[in-house]
């Protein structure tokens, strides 16, 4: 990373292994003495580091919906939990994205904007929580996203935290999927309550 000193103009470099892993931090100019402080923006620097992972995504479409629609990504591996899924949120009147593998997953998630994602936690879909992990908050805390799977109780916080989730449904509770998805849109709405003031107030 190349500096350039505020106080002397002095530019130096510092090595990629010496470079803290933080948003900023403050460096003392070898010339002066000046103690620099230098913003990194670790979204854009980690998205530049998987460019050779983003190559091998499949090229997709952008996906086109009336104004004001409300859409869903979903990409589970089990049809039947799928299939319920689908038919729930239909009724909720979400529109339905999904994808045929965990690479198309991946691309489509960073080519189009969703209200909500549903994701399987299944060792294949890794690669789509760690996608998700890059993101930005102001665009992170906007989408709804639900992961489920069988490794955690329903709505376990530790698991929800671990995984950056929203929410987390066990696959256990099955029967009572309808009423487990409606109170995770209801967790995802109060959650963006005071967000949404802040922003109506700047």
């Amino acid at each position: 990373m190349e500096i350039q000193c505020s106080n002397c103009n002095k530019k130096f470099k510092i090595p990629d292994e010496k470079i803290p892993n933080v948003a900023k931090f403050i460096v003392k100019c070898p010339v002066c003495g000046f103690k620099i402080r230098v913003e990194r923006n670790l979204y854009n620097e980690s998205k530049e580091n998987s460019i050779d992972q983003a190559l091998n995504l499949p090229s997709v479409e952008p996906e086109m919906h009336p104004p004001g629609s409300k859409v869903a990504f979903v990409f589970l591996k089990e049809k039947d939990l799928f299939d319920k899924l689908e038919k729930i949120l239909k009724e909720l009147g979400y529109i339905i994205s999904t994808a045929s593998n965990t690479q198309e997953a991946v691309a489509k998630i960073n080519l189009n904007r969703y209200n909500m994602i549903v994701i399987s936690e299944v060792p294949d879909t890794k690669m789509i929580f760690k996608e998700i992990e890059l993101w930005p908050g102001n665009l992170r805390r906007q989408i709804n996203v639900i992961a489920m799977g069988s490794s955690a109780k329903t709505f376990d916080p530790n698991k929800e935290f671990i995984l950056g989730v929203n929410s987390y449904i066990s696959t256990d509770d099955f029967e009572n999927i309808d009423d487990l998805i409606q109170n995770a849109i209801k967790r995802h709405e109060d959650f963006l309550i005071p967000w949404n003031f802040v922003n109506k107030n700047d």
